[in-house]
């Protein structure tokens, strides 16, 4: 009886001792971890067991993704039977850390001495949390290829010029928010399973009945043309025309209403074109002895590049007219030139004479109808063979005499060395310089001796060089018994004649040397020449051999009458 009293007095004492040591141990414990985590938490494959909350987000911070285990996992995204794998990192999943370190912290280690005994054994484990970023997602399914964009509506013109609706067509596209809730299922429990995409329908931005009612008031506002002005020309533009300029798109989900430029431009162009009042090239007049700038006005033509949208504008709007405007044309004919010539005041003249009603009198009204008012730019040369061109009855020319070989015979165009001759002297006493030049090849009473030149087709040429730094203007004119030309410019080197000097050429022609001072702005003058050669009689040569063996030469004019004895007284 005593022995088993003993014996449960020791049981009690060791049972005592026990529970005191777990007692002991529970109090140590739970003391120890208040504020951290239960001691059998984790994430994964990161231990994440009595840490602070602090630790906790730093572990999971620095965690190695693939510690996490779901992040490394493929999913499977399938669609009409195809199936790809993407990583979760390729579908924008990552590891929402502050989420996920709230579920860890949320097992902070228990107080209740059989729940802290709880913790040494088992594993509490935390499933991740993730974030998914849509754009990376849409990105991804994008790379699948299985967006269809929808068609939107536009307009043609029709076979019977009217503009028409063609109609929008839906297209397909992913149902990103179904995607992505399925890839966070997939991506938090590592599923194995495919994800089943959802399509949806993807309607056009713009619908069919707006863009109907547009392409209606399009066609009302175009219904009897659009008339188009410029300056004092206007022109009806047909509507079979500027529909088919027009074109409709949806841009920022808007209906926007387009022409095409060059198309409108030329159209318009060409329905002006003949009623534009052509330009006026600048040009030089005299008038009461003076020089004057007349004309200079600029061509026009269609348009601005501004004119397709005016055109545009006024069809939006219900305009049925327009109103653009012109482009400037020939420029370099323009006043601005003309004043840059200097063409101030006469620097040079001279006049011939001639008799009434001869048929050479037209030749040399003709040809200084068609030089009158020619320009030498500075440096540039004036041939008249260039630019009048061969004498002909069809411009304007007569039969008249002339000298060929030395010889007086007749032909279309005769007359015009004393142009040639007028101009010449003109030009020597301007001070311009000659290029090629040739005197008749026999003194006329007429035209100053050893300082002449004559005309010919191709040659002998007449070339007048403008040596000067302004333009030079011919103004020749011509009576009924003279011509006169005069050279418009600004004073520069003006020519006189200082002295004149003959000589023998060959056996029997006779060379006469002039020799011209011109005197240049600065004031030094320089000396130069003209040359003549005049043969010794018509039909003969400087050999004084008959250029025409058929020629007979005239007889010599008979001698002087002696004159008469006074009256006897």
């Amino acid at each position: 009886m005593a022995r088993r009293r003993s014996t449960r007095a020791v049981a009690a004492v060791v049972g005592g001792m026990v529970i005191g040591l777990f007692v002991a141990a529970w109090l140590i414990g739970a003391s120890l971890a208040s504020g951290t985590t239960a001691r059998n938490v984790s994430v994964g494959d990161i231990d994440l067991g009595g840490l602070s909350d602090a630790e906790v987000i730093a572990a999971l911070e620095q965690a190695d993704p693939t510690a996490l285990g779901a992040t490394s996992a493929n999913v499977t995204l399938r669609i009409d039977g195809t199936e790809r794998a993407f990583s979760a990192d390729e579908l924008g999943a990552t590891l929402d850390v502050e989420a996920t370190a709230a579920d860890v912290i949320a097992r902070e280690a228990p107080f209740a001495p059989w729940s802290w005994v709880g913790t040494y054994f088992g594993n509490d484990r935390v499933e991740p949390r993730f974030t998914i970023d849509r754009s990376q997602t849409a990105d991804a399914l994008s790379d699948l290829g299985l967006r269809t964009d929808p068609t939107e509506p536009s307009m043609v013109l029709s076979v019977d010029d009217l503009l028409v609706l063609e109609p929008g067509e839906p297209g397909r596209g992913v149902d990103v928010d179904q995607t992505v809730a399925a890839i966070d299922e997939a991506v938090r429990f590592g599923s194995p399973r495919p994800v089943d995409l959802v399509t949806t329908t993807v309607a056009p931005a713009v619908s069919d009945r707006d863009a109907q009612q547009l392409i209606d008031r399009l066609n009302e506002a175009t219904e009897n043309g659009i008339t188009v002005t410029l300056d004092s020309a206007s022109a009806l533009l047909p509507a079979d025309a500027v529909r088919a300029w027009l074109s409709m798109a949806v841009i920022d989900e808007e209906l926007v209403v387009d022409i095409q430029s060059q198309p409108a431009i030329d159209g318009m162009a060409f329905l002006l074109g003949g009623d534009i009042p052509p330009g006026e090239p600048a040009r030089f007049d005299v008038i009461n002895n003076a020089v004057e700038i007349v004309g200079g006005r600029p061509g026009l033509a269609c348009c601005t590049p501004d004119a397709p949208e005016r055109l545009l504008r006024a069809i939006i709007l219900g305009d049925d007219t327009v109103a653009v405007e012109p482009i400037e044309i020939g420029e370099d004919a323009g006043r601005q030139w003309a004043e840059s010539m200097q063409i101030t005041e006469l620097v040079g003249e001279f006049t011939t004479f001639y008799t009434a009603g001869q048929s050479r009198t037209v030749n040399i009204a003709r040809i200084s109808d068609l030089t009158r008012g020619v320009v030498i730019e500075p440096g540039e040369m004036f041939s008249v063979n260039d630019f009048v061109g061969r004498r002909t009855t069809e411009n304007g020319f007569v039969g008249a005499g002339v000298i060929y070989n030395g010889i007086y015979t007749e032909d279309v165009g005769g007359g015009i060395s004393q142009y040639a001759t007028t101009l010449f002297n003109a030009a020597f006493f301007a001070g311009l310089d000659f290029g090629e030049y040739q005197s008749h090849s026999l003194p006329i009473s007429r035209y100053p001796y050893g300082r002449e030149a004559t005309l010919s087709f191709p040659n002998p040429d007449l070339q007048i060089i403008n040596n000067t730094p302004y333009g030079v203007l011919l103004w020749p004119t011509t009576t009924a018994t003279s011509i006169t030309v005069q050279l418009w410019s600004t004073a520069y080197a003006p020519g006189e004649q200082i002295s004149q000097t003959t000589s023998i050429q060959g056996v029997a022609c006779t060379r006469v040397t002039t020799n011209r001072r011109r005197t240049f702005p600065d004031g030094h003058t320089e000396t130069d020449q003209t040359y003549a050669v005049y043969r010794p009689a018509e039909g003969f040569d400087c050999q004084n051999n008959p250029t025409d063996p058929s020629f007979i030469p005239p007889p010599p004019p008979p001698p002087p009458s002696p004159p008469t004895a006074p009256p006897s007284p």
